[in-house]
């Protein structure tokens, strides 16, 4: 079972993946990443079904835009890979388990802040301001410390960051 349940989030992951290109780097533009259609950055040839299946069509179209044969970054397939690991990693180790739903939000929010950080050195308030009142509504409701815990790291680290 555990394996069968890692191999769908593996799945649902580099879907997921693919999304998480998309809202990484128009949100730090200002582009709406619910509208609009995914294109070549080169071309701006609006993208087939063919042409956004995640990592599958990176190697098919040998990493190269099918129209205008730019190169496309290595950064598309690389993200899809490692939210679909990280995706089955956690379904792995904690299961079909309310704390899931915390990791992969985690893994979420950190993929799409590893997106705009590499490509515009940005962490957008954006994409912190969304996640941000998920994890306290998962943190109510998954307490896994005392509540006093993280307070105290917090107090720890900031001590020792002046």
């Amino acid at each position: 079972m555990g394996l069968v349940l890692s191999g769908l989030f593996f799945v649902l992951g580099l879907i997921f993946g693919s999304f998480f290109n998309v809202v990484g780097l128009r949100v730090p533009e200002g582009r709406s990443f619910v509208n609009g259609r995914s294109a070549c950055p080169n071309c701006n040839n609006t993208l087939g079904g063919k042409e956004l299946i995640p990592v599958v069509s990176y190697i098919f179209q040998r990493g190269k835009c099918r129209h205008c044969k730019t190169k496309i970054s290595l950064l598309y397939p690389v993200v899809e890979l490692a939210t679909g690991f990280l995706f089955a990693y956690s379904a792995y180790m904690i299961g079909l388990q309310f704390e899931l739903i915390t990791a992969l939000l985690l893994v979420s929010m950190l993929m799409i802040i590893l997106v705009s950080d590499l490509i515009y050195m940005i962490i957008p308030n954006k994409v912190l301001l969304f996640f941000f009142p998920l994890m306290i509504i998962m943190r109510i409701a998954v307490p896994l410390d005392p509540w006093w815990s993280p307070i105290a790291g917090g107090l720890v680290v900031s001590f020792y960051s002046h």
